[in-house]
Parts: C-alpha cells; structure tokens; sequence
C-alpha cells in the first residue's frame, strides 16, 4: 500500500508507522492510503487488514479500489472493518463484485447493475464515500487558506477497444480468446443491450459518473462539475481512483503477458478521457495484480494491490 505526504507529493511512502500525535479536532485529513485488490475472501487477506492498527490511522483516509470480493458478506465486513480504522473509507467497486454467483445473489434473481445498486446500499450505511469530496488538509496555501484534497471515485468497466496494440502474429497457434480468460464474461449478468464484446458496459458505467454528480447537493455538484472543467481552488490536490486502467500505457506489452489478450479486459477508453479531463496529481487504479508507479502527461499512476496469497508468495 502506498501513503501519500501531501507536502511531498512526489514521494510516495510505504510502510506502518503511527500517524503524528495532532489535535484530532479540526477535521483535517493527514494522510491518504491506497489499496486495490484486497481480496478478503481469501483468509490470509482479511487477516492482513483486521490486523492494521485500531489507532494509527484515525486521522487518514483510505481508497479501496475495488475487487474485494463477489460476497456482498464478505464486502460488508471489510468496508465496516475499515470504517473502524480510518477517518474516511472510500470505494469503488471492481468486476469481482459484481459477479452473480453467489446463492444470495441467485436467490435475488439479480443482474449485475442490481448488485451493484446493492453495494451502493451497503456503502450507505456503513458511511462509505463513493462520491467526490473535497477534503480538508491541515496546510494552508500561498494565500493562507486550508488547502483542499478532492478525493473522486470513478466507476468504470473494462472494454475491447482499449487494446490498441497490433494483434499478435497470428502464426503463434493456441493463444486464448478474451472470453476464455477473463471470468466475466460467464460470471456477470448485464441486461440487453449491454454487452461486454461491444464496449457498452463500460460506456454505461462511465456516464453513471455524471449521474452521480447529479445526486450531489447543489454547492457540491457545482464544486465538482467546476473540478472536471479544469477549475481548483489555490492549492487543492486532486487523487482520483478507479478499479480499471485508463490508460494502456499502464499495462506491460503484449507480447510480454502470459495471455497476450489481458490487454482486451483491463481498461476503458471513456475512463480514460475522464482522467485526462480531470487532470488529478495522482490516480489510483488496480485489477491487473501488477504493482504498478508511473508519471504519464504530469499524472502519478499507482497500482498498489494485496492480490492474491499466491501471488505474493510467487512474486516476493
């Protein structure tokens, strides 16, 4: 995981120190923390975060950038797990989350949009933030105001036509297909016309970022429709988040993945046209399990997964 010093924002730090002994009475955020891919139906994960700290982190906020879990249990546990431990828990789902194949899932007769309205639910009561705000930092900028810290949610879904890379020489025989590696494609449920083939699921879940701009009150909306017009306020730092990439950049070459057509499930181009408008000083993302920090046109990219016991186990 990744903690951001918003005086240093081109140091990132990793580590478990104690948060800084402050008054805890001005509502300011001290640090924000970053985590993708958590994957707490795997027991050694949700052991790794019962184990954070109770009191450390009382003054930070965390960005959980999706693929918890396909359990809406195991979901609820986790968010309220974090809520306990950080000032402010914000979320955003991935495509684990929304697979229908639980029982509870079978036995709501839901699709996948509906699980997703389900999450929503949870988020709202457990105080879970999946809409923009702007936050306080405990220093001021150059005209002595409270600088601020926008921390924006962005949904999003992955589509084929961010893979722009050339196809692999087709001469190479027995390279599945999109639809033979990625589970989506058989475990989410989407109602017609959408289609993950076609890209209209993640052109649905994108424009579902402006809807919920539109379910803000009337001085938030306006702040953050000003935001993704290119308007901030004097010394504002801006870290948006998503589970999918935004960019292909962000993804090793083709011709270096074990399957060449990873590329075709792991990002959305309307994504990332809606970070470029943004401009954030930092975007979190996650779902490839690769850890990942690039500067890409001025924006800091950081994919900072628990991924699976696995994974680490083979990577570390």
């Amino acid at each position: 995981e990744y903690v951001f010093d918003f005086d240093m924002l081109d140091v990132a730090l990793s580590g478990s120190g104690v948060a800084p002994s402050r008054d805890p009475g001005d509502g300011c955020i001290e640090r924000v923390w970053a985590v993708s891919d958590v994957h707490t139906d795997a027991k050694e994960n949700m052991e790794f975060l019962e184990r954070i700290d109770a009191r450390a982190h009382l003054r930070d906020a965390i960005l959980v950038a999706g693929d918890i879990a396909d359990s809406l249990d195991v979901v609820t546990r986790t968010l309220r797990g974090l809520r306990r431990k950080f000032a402010r828990v914000f979320f955003v789902p991935g495509n684990h989350e929304l697979w229908v194949r639980t029982p509870s899932d079978r036995k709501r007769q839901i699709d996948s949009l509906g699980k997703l309205a389900l999450l929503e639910d949870i988020c709202a009561q457990e105080g879970i933030d999946t809409r923009p705000q702007r936050l306080r930092l405990r220093s001021t900028a150059a005209d002595g105001s409270k600088r601020g810290l926008w921390i924006v949610p962005l949904l999003s879904w992955h589509s084929p036509c961010f893979d722009t890379e050339p196809e692999i020489d087709p001469r190479w025989k027995g390279l599945p297909p999109a639809a033979h590696v990625c589970s989506d494609y058989k475990l989410c449920i989407w109602p017609p016309p959408l289609d993950h083939a076609d890209g209209s699921v993640a052109k649905r879940l994108d424009a579902m970022n402006d809807e919920r701009l539109l379910q803000l009150d009337t001085s938030a909306r306006r702040d953050a429709e000003a935001l993704f017009s290119g308007q901030r306020q004097l010394g504002d730092v801006v870290v948006s988040f998503s589970h999918f990439l935004p960019r292909l950049e962000l993804l090793p070459e083709k011709r270096y993945l074990y399957f060449p057509s990873l590329a075709k499930v792991v990002g959305s181009p309307w994504l990332g046209h809606r970070v470029d408008r943004l401009s954030p000083d930092v975007h979190i993302f996650g779902h490839t399990h690769f850890g990942w920090d690039q500067v890409v046109a001025g924006v800091r990219y950081i994919s900072p997964p628990v991924a699976m016991p696995r994974e680490r186990a083979q990577r570390i």
